[in-house]
């Protein structure tokens, strides 16, 4: 690892260990106004960037299509955190810091649709993976134009933002979430 990506690596490391301490809500809301406007905001662009590459390979094909995939899938997986999970887990939050008995839900225990979540993040993991595997570690080879230069750009912050939004939810709010059922 190089000495550059050891400190971006420290930089991930403290950004999550930041969370730790604060309330699930407040985690919450850093998500959706930084990781899920991020998407909503970026996604599309990048999308619309991809889209306007030259099909001169078969990789620019599978590119788009996953492109199109993920914007997809990450458009239905925050309207369901958003809509469904975050409410849940901040009443569950706010009943144990009350000390007041922890609702029930009608799926059972907060981490079935956590246990959902985290399929998805899985599902998304790969999908940047193939992503990143297609567009050789998102390097562009000498002599490519400026326009696959920005994509390549976009697909790599694009990478290194969903890692630090995964995590903080996969690491640090699901657990705690869960945790609190069992206070």
């Amino acid at each position: 690892m190089t000495e550059t990506n050891m400190a971006n690596a420290s930089r991930r490391e403290a950004k999550l260990e930041d969370w730790q301490s604060r309330t699930l809500a407040d985690l919450m809301r850093h998500i959706i106004a930084q990781h899920h406007s991020y998407l909503r905001t970026r996604l599309p662009a990048i999308e619309i960037l991809v889209a306007g590459l030259e099909e001169n390979q078969s990789d620019t094909t599978t590119l788009k299509r996953l492109v199109r995939q993920f914007r997809s899938e990450m458009d239905q997986h925050m309207k369901k955190e958003e809509a469904i999970l975050f409410p849940m887990i901040e009443k569950l939050e706010n009943a144990a810091s009350s000390g007041i008995e922890i609702p029930r839900f009608p799926f059972g225990s907060i981490a079935n649709p956590i246990a959902v979540m985290e399929e998805e993040h899985e599902r998304s993991r790969g999908e940047l993976a193939e992503i990143r595997s297609i567009t050789n570690g998102y390097t562009s080879a000498p002599g490519r134009c400026a326009d696959e230069r920005s994509v390549l750009e976009g697909l790599k912050e694009l990478d290194v933002d969903m890692d630090i939004h995964s995590r903080l939810e996969d690491e640090i709010l699901f657990p705690r979430a869960i945790g609190l059922e069992r206070t």
